[in-house]
C-alpha cells in the first residue's frame, strides 16, 4: 500500500501518525525457520542482510507478512540513505538468512528492518482488518531486536510528530487512518504522507536545453578549494514561464567549456540520460534557490527549482 503525498497532514481524529522512513520498502514473509524480504521489484532481499537472520525466531514459532522499510542508521539514529546506497552495492548472497546470530559484514552499515504493518499472522490475512486492529496485532509480537524494530505511532498527534520529525531530521510523516484496511499496490488517501524538505542556495553551471529553451538546471556548489561540484540536475519546479526567464537570464553568460570539477551526474539523481541533448555550459554567476531531501553519493535528492534567493543584476 501506498501514501498519497498531500500539502499538510489530516487534523481531524481518527488518524495515527508515524516517521516517514528513507530506506528500501519491503514485505516480509517469516515462518519457522525462514525468513523472506521481497522488493517493489519482486526480489527478495533477505539473503544480502543475513543481520535479520534471527528476526524468525524473534516471532515465537509465529507465521508473520509484515510491511517495513530496510534503512541504514548514522550515529545519531537518522535514516542514512547513501549508507544503504553503498551497503546495497557491495552485497553479496552467499549469506544464508537462516543463521541465528548472523551480523552484518565487517566494514558495512548495519542495517534495521522498520516494521509498520502486519497484513498476515499465522495463515490468517489481516488486510481487510482496520489498521488498529492490524496495530494491536503488531505490537503483541513484540518484535524489537537488534536489527528489527516496530515503529512508532501517535494517534492523533500530527503537529507533535511534524515538529519532532522536523527537529530529528527525518524525512517527512505518514499519517494512517484508524479505521482504514490495507489496500496492496494501491495508492489511497487512507495513507498520507508529508516530506521535510531543505532548501540551499547553489550556482547554474549549465543546462540542458528542452522546453521554452530549458529542459533541465545543472547546478552546482563551491567546494573549500574554490572549484564547483556538480549536485544536481533539476528538472521539477521549472513552469514553462520559469523556463523562459532562467534562458533570459542565462543567455549572455555561455561558455564553450563545463565549469564543473570532475563529472557531471552520479546517483539516481544526476547525470545525463541516454540521447538527451548535451548541455549547455555557462558561467556559475547566477544563484538559485533548490528544495531538496537530501544527500545521496554527494547528489541532492529529489531536487526542485524554488526560485531566485535575490534579484539577479
Amino acid at each position: 500500500m501506498l501514501a498519497v503525498p498531500v500539502p499538510a497532514l489530516p487534523t481531524e481524529p481518527g488518524w495515527t501518525f508515524e516517521p516517514k522512513w528513507d530506506g528500501y520498502r519491503g514485505i516480509g514473509a517469516l515462518g519457522p525457520g525462514a525468513l523472506q524480504i521481497t522488493s517493489r521489484r519482486g526480489t527478495d532481499m533477505a539473503p544480502w542482510f543475513p543481520e535479520l537472520a534471527g528476526l524468525p525466531a524473534a516471532i515465537g514459532g509465529h507465521r508473520a507478512l509484515l510491511d517495513g522499510e530496510l534503512v541504514a542508521l548514522d550515529s545519531a539514529g537518522r535514516p542514512d540513505f547513501a549508507a544503504l546506497q553503498q551497503r546495497m552495492r557491495g552485497r553479496q548472497r552467499t549469506t544464508s538468512p537462516t543463521r541465528r546470530h548472523a551480523t552484518h559484514p565487517a566494514g558495512t552499515v548495519p542495517v534495521v528492518y522498520v516494521i509498520f504493518d502486519l497484513l498476515g499472522l499465522d495463515g490468517r490475512l489481516l488486510l481487510e482488518r482496520p489498521w488498529v486492529e492490524r496495530r494491536a496485532r503488531l505490537e503483541a509480537l513484540e518484535l524489537a531486536g537488534p536489527a528489527w524494530q516496530t515503529t512508532p505511532s501517535f494517534v492523533d498527534q500530527g503537529p507533535l510528530v511534524w515538529a519532532a520529525t522536523d527537529q530529528q531530521g527525518l524525512e517527512g510523516v505518514v499519517a494512517k487512518r484508524l479505521a482504514g484496511p490495507y489496500r496492496p499496490g494501491r495508492r489511497h488517501p487512507d495513507w498520507q504522507k508529508r516530506s521535510h524538505e531543505q532548501q540551499g542556495v547553489f550556482l547554474v553551471g549549465g543546462y540542458v536545453p528542452g522546453a521554452a529553451g530549458m529542459g533541465r538546471l545543472l547546478v552546482g556548489a563551491r567546494q573549500p578549494d574554490g572549484r564547483l561540484r556538480h549536485v544536481a540536475t533539476v528538472e521539477a519546479g521549472l513552469v514553462p514561464a520559469t523556463r523562459r526567464r532562467l534562458a533570459g537570464l542565462l543567455g549572455g553568460l555561455h561558455t564553450g567549456t563545463s565549469p564543473f570539477a570532475g563529472p557531471v551526474g552520479g546517483g539516481r539523481w544526476g547525470g545525463r540520460p541516454a540521447g538527451a541533448p548535451r548541455p549547455v555550459w555557462v558561467r556559475p554567476e547566477l544563484a538559485v534557490l533548490i528544495a531538496y531531501r537530501g544527500l545521496e553519493g554527494g547528489q541532492l535528492r529529489h531536487a526542485r527549482y524554488a526560485g531566485l534567493p535575490t534579484a539577479p543584476r
